[in-house]
């Protein structure tokens, strides 16, 4: 009997040697040790990757971990303006030109988001092979851009994109989502009956890469590693590190890149700080090493309505892993910080706050030790792959 053929499409998805463990590969493993063979449909070019893909013609094809890639080619961009719409559109336009032309046709096609524009490929596809059509919602585009970016829901481009979440909605046999309350705001889009299947971000524990951090000695280290961007509140983090920059026994280092990071650099060099390090953008293996060299972490998220639906944290489960205090600075419910009784849950960007739950862990060992070495165990519980491979069996069994 053959195997059942499963096109996986998303722009930003990856092997771990082009970066990190992506959701889309991890799935896309499982998927295939369930039996399927599955095709990934990325871009060849996009801001998360640390390797770049070269391709000459409209596109590439490669074999990682006995997944097929098939590496659209799209025009690199930097920041979040024209041209990186233009990437985007490049990616759905050129899959439109040549998915005809693919012998291996799907049973499946499984389109995650962010953005809409594969939405339109999901929707051609599925009517034009007759095959099943699962969207998986990672992030709520375009809700995500009004209100993490301010764009107007009256913006052409706002518009369009959800018009085709809602076609998503109507069009799909099934939702999968790593947001735990995403069927309210499909509800409140008017689909009410509609199947939504809730599958978190597996994790894989890999090794950490040691490396020398040229960090301070005897120093309380508060870590962050992710996406410098307001949707993560970094700020709120740079300030409370202000608030505290006379304590000579604390030190601040943040490991990532993203839109905000002049923003912060120069906050930072406006008043004279010396208590805090940016390391930029690292592949995992070392970015996990700062975190482990780190007493506790800190994450963050704005108080908006957008995370009320949830949020499908990759880095938080990271965190959870490394079995350090955590400080979550978020608005949601039944967040994993909590659940796991591994650190302290505090409101939204407030760094005062922020500063003195930053001085409680360091001034009172008891408290510290009390949320120390409890994620590892929650992450093995509810996030290993081997325990959500029977989950996403049921999940395709059901289609």
């Amino acid at each position: 009997m053959s195997k059942k053929v499963i096109w996986l499409i998303n722009h930003y998805a990856f092997p771990f040697e082009y970066g990190f463990h992506t959701r889309q590969h991890t799935i896309a493993k499982m998927l295939n040790d369930l039996g399927y063979k599955v095709i990934v449909f990325t871009s060849s070019f996009n801001h998360l990757k640390v390797k770049r893909v070269e391709v000459e013609n409209i596109y590439k094809e490669e074999k990682h971990d006995n997944i097929k890639y098939i590496w659209i080619k799209t025009q690199e961009y930097e920041g979040n303006g024209f041209k990186r719409v233009r990437n985007i559109y490049e990616f759905s336009k050129k899959l439109n030109k040549i998915y005809k032309s693919f012998t291996e046709r799907p049973d499946f096609v499984w389109v995650s988001s962010p953005h809409p524009f594969s939405i339109y490929n999901g929707i051609k596809i599925k009517k034009y092979f007759q095959c099943k059509f699962l969207f998986e919602e990672r992030d709520i585009w375009p809700l995500t851009l009004q209100s993490i970016n301010g764009v107007s829901k009256y913006n052409p481009l706002i518009i369009l994109f959800r018009y085709l979440q809602l076609q998503a909605y109507k069009h799909s046999d099934l939702i999968i989502t790593p947001l735990d309350n995403l069927k309210e705001f499909v509800e409140k889009s008017g689909y009410k009956n509609k199947t939504i299947e809730y599958f978190p971000q597996p994790f894989i524990p890999f090794q950490i890469e040691k490396f020398d951090l040229d960090l301070p000695r005897d120093k309380f280290i508060v870590g962050y590693v992710g996406s410098i961007g307001h949707s993560n509140s970094v700020m709120n983090l740079v300030k409370a590190a202000h608030l505290l920059k006379d304590r000579a026994d604390l030190y601040f280092i943040m490991v990532g890149s993203g839109p905000q990071l002049d923003e912060l650099k120069v906050y930072v060099n406006k008043n004279s700080m010396n208590n805090i390090k940016f390391f930029g953008m690292l592949e995992k293996r070392k970015a996990m090493y700062i975190l482990s060299q780190s007493n506790i972490l800190y994450i963050g998220n704005p108080n908006i309505e957008l995370y009320k639906y949830g949020i499908g944290s990759v880095k938080l489960v990271e965190y959870l892993w490394c079995n350090k205090p955590i400080i979550n600075a978020t608005n949601i419910s039944n967040d994993l910080v909590s659940l796991s009784n591994s650190g302290i849950v505090i409101e939204c960007d407030n760094e005062e706050k922020l500063r003195d739950v930053i001085l409680k862990f360091k001034d009172d060992n008891k408290i510290y030790e009390n949320f120390s070495n409890n994620g590892q165990k929650f992450v093995n519980q509810n996030f290993l792959q081997e325990k959500l491979q029977k989950k996403l069996k049921s999940i395709m069994d059901s289609l």
